[in-house]
């Protein structure tokens, strides 16, 4: 699929009633309020300091990820966990709004079983660029660990804008806003915000995932297709009876 048939997608409407990023919406809050209830459990059976101190080893020491590869491979699951968990409410709100706006536009130009591949392989990717960056003794990471969407956001945002580059949006406002000026707002926060711990790292691999996404695909290579053909084969082992065909639908 070239350049023009994405674009040409971009002021289509997404079918929010099979919207896979709803879905995704949906898990990143129901993870947080898991979380939530989790801690609100302990501060009932512990004191408040006793509590928080319970909660960040019992839990969040293992979800979140590893930054020293040797605390990696006692947990390697986290690679999968970190994505999903985010320790402040505000991260969580603020992630949700820039996916919900980037995802929104990514399912335009694409179709809605290409924006979770996207978001496991774009955390997936900031996770190894960190992991191993940080084994280099010159660079100076200050956190022990990393969570949240971030990085996966930042694919979709990056392959998104790379899809549709000519897009324009709120064209009330003078003729439109070009779509990579919002992303290009996006990318300064994130490495603002991210600078001083070295976490912007991870932000900029999961771009720069999302760069060879969109670049493949505009070229007829899907990486979607191996990931969602897992998640059919998954779903086949518990509804056997599921019609493939159906499965396979839009992958």
């Amino acid at each position: 699929m070239n350049s023009t048939s994405h674009q040409n997608k971009f002021n289509q409407q997404p079918d929010l009633q099979r919207s896979t990023l709803l879905v995704l919406i949906v898990i990143l809050f129901v993870v947080f309020l898991l979380q939530s209830f989790v801690y609100v459990f302990y501060l009932f059976t512990f004191s408040k300091e006793n509590a928080f101190i319970h909660f960040l080893n019992d839990i969040q020491s293992n979800v979140v990820l590893p930054l020293q590869a040797n605390e990696f491979l006692k947990k390697p699951w986290t690679l999968v966990t970190h994505m999903f968990y985010h320790a402040e409410s505000w991260e969580l709100f603020g992630n949700i709004i820039w996916l919900g706006v980037f995802g929104y536009f990514f399912q335009r130009v694409t179709n809605h079983k290409k924006i979770i591949p996207l978001f496991i392989y774009g955390a997936l990717g900031g996770a190894a660029a960190i992991i191993l960056i940080n084994l280099i003794p010159a660079i100076s990471i200050t956190q022990t660990n990393i969570s949240g969407a971030s990085a996966g956001i930042m694919a979709i945002a990056i392959a998104t804008t790379v899809l549709a580059s000519n897009e324009k949006i709120f064209a009330m406002i003078k003729g439109g806003i070009s779509f990579w000026i919002i992303t290009d707002v996006y990318v300064l926060i994130e490495i603002t915000v991210h600078w001083s711990s070295g976490l912007f790292i991870a932000d900029v691999a999961g771009g720069i995932t999302g760069f060879f996404f969109a670049f493949f695909l505009k070229r007829g290579f899907d990486w979607s297709i191996g990931m969602n053909s897992f998640f059919a084969w998954i779903n086949n082992l518990f509804h056997p009876a599921t019609d493939m065909k159906k499965a396979n639908e839009d992958s």
